[in-house]
């Protein structure tokens, strides 16, 4: 299994209640926070022959979805070059294929891999509308929550231990879900779908727009949000969409367009502001009835984390090379952006505001296809900050070099 980066304290009967302690569970407790309004992965859907990659495989199942109709049909899943699906079945209305990685395509924790999805058709269409790995076998499955106690501030000693005790509980059942999927995204020049995990509240996506009559339309699922779009930002309420998501659901976003050129430059999720933050401790401080309200905010921070994220893994792969010259974007989440480089053309890293000088990638080998690159090296770069990658054929953002 992936590393864990939560360590929540041990609570002992009769124990002296140490500052140390309670910041260290404070200091978890922010992290599942910072997980859940973390920016989200984009899966790029493509009725084509696609390849995708994971640079580092996390969890257990992986779930390929894809939609077939009209005509004769043949649908070859492969895991690193293993075939492990070849069937004809049509499915109009899409399907899910899952795969046990512990059994199939030899893929050990923490190894790269490829997933490609083909066609063999005859006046048909197609369509492989998301890939998704995840720790459990059903890619909408929410892990096992150990809901934390409430605070009363009239606890026994006994039943002060005891709500301590469930509060490392419930930061131990989100141990995964702090491992944020890459969220690298594709920046597209034609019409493009996305697969997208709902996490909060707005979606924003800015655009630069060109041509004399480019027509360039918003949709989330099959509902238009913005129509004969402009350069500029666009927020959608998420929660005003007619047959949008709801939180922790997969939609789909389109950018469409009918002339001209379009860009994205950049597609992310901005949320609600939260209200509550683990509390910090100073040493000498009383635990009294007061401190119930502190000791409270654990409770809500959590809880508020959980219906987000449920408690499960999970991470989506991007696209290699959907069209000549790819662009991509990022926000710097992550240390080490990893990335494919095969071309003739010069890979680089690229100020959006186009101050900075452009930054040179190497190019990989056929010996090991990615290469990667510390980018707390940019020093102009801080975290959350937005960058541009070009000429790579597929990227990805780590915490392991």
């Amino acid at each position: 299994m992936p590393q864990i980066h939560l360590s929540p304290p041990l609570w002992q009967a009769g124990e002296l209640l140490s500052a140390g302690k309670l910041n260290q569970l404070s200091s978890d407790a922010n992290a599942i926070k910072g997980a859940a309004i973390a920016p989200g992965a984009t899966f790029v859907r493509n009725g084509n022959d696609s390849v995708w990659h994971f640079r580092r495989r996390r969890w257990r199942y992986l779930h390929v979805s894809f939609t077939t109709a009209g005509g004769f049909f043949m649908t070859r899943i492969q895991i690193n070059a293993t075939t492990v699906y070849n069937n004809g079945t049509l499915y109009p209305s899409g399907t899910t294929q899952v795969f046990d990685l512990d059994a199939v395509g030899g893929v050990a924790v923490g190894a790269a891999y490829s997933v490609s999805v083909s066609y063999t058709a005859s006046i048909a269409t197609q369509e492989t509308t998301g890939i998704v790995e995840h720790t459990a076998a059903t890619r909408t499955g929410l892990g096992s929550y150990s809901t934390p106690a409430s605070w009363s501030g009239s606890e026994t000693a006994a039943q002060f231990l005891s709500d301590l005790q469930s509060l490392s509980s419930t930061v131990t059942s989100l141990a995964q879900v702090v491992i944020t999927p890459s969220s690298t995204w594709l920046r597209p020049t034609g019409s493009t779908v996305f697969e997208r995990r709902r996490k909060l509240r707005y979606l924003v996506v800015n655009l630069t727009v060109g041509g004399d009559t480019p027509n360039v339309d918003i949709f989330v699922n099959s509902t238009t949000v913005v129509n004969n779009a402009t350069t500029g930002t666009h927020v959608i309420d998420l929660n005003g969409v007619s047959g949008g998501p709801s939180v922790r659901d997969y939609y789909r976003l389109e950018i469409r367009r009918t002339t001209g050129t379009m860009l994205v430059n950049t597609i992310e999720e901005a949320g609600d502001v939260w209200s509550t933050a683990a509390p910090a401790w100073s040493h000498g401080e009383l635990i009294n009835a007061g401190a119930a309200t502190k000791l409270g905010y654990y409770t809500t921070l959590l809880n508020e984390s959980y219906a987000i994220l449920g408690a499960a893994g999970w991470q989506m792969p991007q696209i290699w090379r959907p069209y000549e010259h790819p662009r991509w974007g990022l926000h710097k989440t992550k240390r080490y952006l990893h990335y494919m480089r095969n071309g003739s053309l010069p890979a680089s890293l690229q100020d959006p505001a186009s101050v900075q000088p452009d930054i040179s990638l190497s190019s990989t080998t056929t010996e090991e296809p990615w290469s990667t690159y510390d980018l707390d090296t940019i020093d102009w770069l801080a975290p959350g900050g937005l960058l541009y990658v070009y000429e790579c054929d597929c990227v990805w953002l780590d915490d392991t070099p």
